[in-house]
């Protein structure tokens, strides 16, 4: 018996770091996406702009303009020209949509949140 008190807490405070960690990640990736939209903004606003001008303006370093701007091209959002990046239709899509899929996020971060509040509830 006394190895299963042993056990329980040594599960529940590894469950607790793994969880923990999970949502470390995912505001770190938000923060991310974050700058990628930014860069993605200001590329639609701005094209063709090219890296010196988009760290000048987001005040960021070139270094992460770079890899947003990787990113982006990757996913098919900009693509490269002589005179700097250039926005192609799916950015400006995904600009339109934003707002609706940033508040399914939203939704379904509050749906957690209030299950949670009533769990913590019923255990006092």
């Amino acid at each position: 018996m006394n190895m299963r008190t042993r056990e329980k807490p040594a599960k529940i405070h590894h469950d607790r770091r793994y969880l923990f960690c999970m949502l470390k990640k995912m505001k770190d990736e938000v923060e991310l996406l974050s700058r990628h939209i930014e860069v993605a903004r200001a590329v639609v606003e701005f094209q063709p702009i090219g890296i010196m001008k988009l760290s000048e303006f987001l005040t960021l370093p070139s270094h992460r303009i770079r890899y947003s701007l990787h990113v982006l091209e990757q996913m098919g959002y900009i693509r490269a020209s002589p005179d700097g990046a250039v926005a192609t239709p799916q950015a400006s899509e995904l600009l339109a949509h934003l707002d609706e899929d940033l508040n399914d996020l939203i939704g379904l971060l509050n749906d957690m949140k209030k299950t949670n509040s009533k769990s913590l509830k019923k255990m006092h």
